[in-house]
């Protein structure tokens, strides 16, 4: 039995490769949204966001 990767189809890869390059930028304006407006709901955000950036950067996603 042959040992075959799965890939996914290109239009995931293609939305995964756009979602990660916007990602940053909302990383970043929800963090000077949170300095200047700090409320729990924001920390939140920007934790998800977060974490969200750190998987795609180790590969989780």
């Amino acid at each position: 039995m042959p040992n075959r990767r799965f890939r996914p189809p290109s239009w995931l890869v293609r939305f995964r490769y756009a979602i990660y390059q916007c990602i940053f930028y909302l990383v970043c304006f929800q963090f000077i949204r949170t300095l200047f407006l700090p409320t729990m709901f924001d920390v939140l955000i920007l934790i998800v966001l977060i974490i969200v950036y750190v998987s795609f950067l180790i590969g989780v996603i």
